[in-house]
């Protein structure tokens, strides 16, 4: 269960039955004593929600994954959901909301998503403070509703790394609350009808501009996105590619230029998301509110760099350089086990055409892009009509003045 399937009526239900699922179950009575039984072990345990699903994780010795898929399931079908812990839990995720708010970079990220991902489901945060301030929100037997509609064994993915045999781990999820269904159907596989996940975005006609005033933010944070592929689609192995070239080392384009050069940022990144049908490549950086504008300031010198790498493409030494340290990552990534296990549930999850396992990610995506290949996609996705521009600061420039620093992006 994730945000993209929620309505307008129940933002942020996932991320709540995730908090839920840790305050105690039939057999396992306080919250505290399924810390205790993680802690007696050693077990690593978390969970997160994000738009697609919610996973929780735990990582331990091969000796305790019997007794720690015993108390995972346990937690996941049988929650018990009290009123009282209901009620104390939601002041904690107004709280986290809170912290959310407060902070500048995961304001702008979510603004940017609801620009890049508008009129999907795609476009709605996991969770917000927004949410909480509507009267009547996630009322309590609705988020009860939900949790016994989604935590349903047809609708569950376990993913495993281990040392112990394939034939025990079967043995050990069976004998589980995993393998065994509840003898009351009518609650864990009652027929439902799914909330549709919407994919269609909305079309842009030009450049999105969002422009975020916020007290107490004395420099500038940018982010400016494009929309770009589906998970499936062979361009994301050269935006992974491009992604390298510009922010993932030290020698990277973005990194040379902003600070390497000019000494305007600290640090600088890019993310990428692939949902089913769309995409974002999301770039990202925070400077001095001074610097932003300036000859040769940030905004500049990004506008520069897009033009340049759309006439032009990347280097072979920067295409050299870029593959090297995503083969080097992912033989790092063998060693570990946090890492494949996402990407094992992942592939399943969003029922993957191929599943290649994760040591042969690059030699069968990565290693034949070329230089033409990341020309194709920058031209492609660079464009008006896929970008969107953020900006939030307590001292922000008029919008005319960055809308004509990109007046002759095609």
């Amino acid at each position: 269960m994730g945000s993209v399937y929620e309505t307008d009526d129940c933002r942020g239900a996932s991320h709540m039955i995730e908090h839920m699922c840790f305050k105690g179950t039939d057999h396992i009575s306080k919250a505290r004593n399924i810390s205790i039984e993680y802690d007696k072990i050693g077990a690593e345990f978390n969970a997160y929600t994000t738009k697609r699903f919610t996973a929780f994780t735990v990582k331990c010795g091969d000796e305790f994954v019997e007794h720690s898929i015993d108390i995972l399931s346990d937690m996941l079908f049988h929650s018990t959901f009290k009123k009282h812990e209901y009620d104390k839990e939601r002041v904690v995720v107004v709280q986290e909301s809170v912290n959310n708010k407060n902070s500048p970079q995961h304001e702008i990220v979510l603004r940017s998503d609801q620009l890049l991902y508008k009129g999907s489901s795609y476009e709605y945060p996991v969770d917000q403070l927004e949410y909480h301030k509507q009267a009547n929100h996630l009322p309590y037997k609705e988020v009860v509703r939900l949790y016994r509609t989604f935590y349903i064994h047809s609708r569950m993915i376990i993913s495993i790394v281990s040392n112990l045999s394939v034939q025990n781990i079967q043995k050990i999820v069976s004998a589980s609350y995993f393998g065994v269904r509840d003898k009351d159907n009518s609650i864990t596989d009652s027929p439902i009808t799914d909330s549709p996940i919407h994919h269609t975005l909305l079309p842009q006609q030009d450049i999105q501009y969002s422009l975020i005033k916020k007290r107490g933010v004395n420099n500038t944070l940018v982010t400016i996105g494009f929309r770009t592929c589906g998970r499936d689609n062979s361009d994301r192995h050269s935006l992974e590619i491009l992604k390298r070239v510009l922010a993932g080392t030290m020698s990277g384009r973005l990194f040379t230029i902003l600070r390497g050069q000019y000494g305007l940022t600290y640090s600088s990144h890019i993310t990428t998301d692939y949902h089913e049908e769309t995409g974002d490549f999301l770039l990202f950086t925070q400077t001095e509110s001074d610097f932003l504008m300036k000859d040769s300031g940030v905004l500049p010198l990004l506008v520069k760099m897009m033009m340049d790498l759309i006439k032009n493409g990347i280097t072979e030494e920067e295409l050299k350089t870029a593959k090297g340290n995503y083969k080097g990552v992912f033989l790092k990534d063998l060693e570990n086990i946090d890492v494949q296990c996402e990407y094992n549930g992942n592939e399943v999850l969003m029922d993957s055409k191929r599943i290649v396992p994760y040591s042969k990610l690059y030699d069968t995506f990565y290693k034949n892009v070329s230089k033409e290949d990341v020309l194709a996609v920058i031209r492609k996705y660079f464009k008006r009509i896929n970008m969107s521009i953020c900006l939030l600061s307590e001292k922000l420039p008029d919008l005319q003045r960055v809308q004509k620093l990109f007046r002759d992006f095609p």
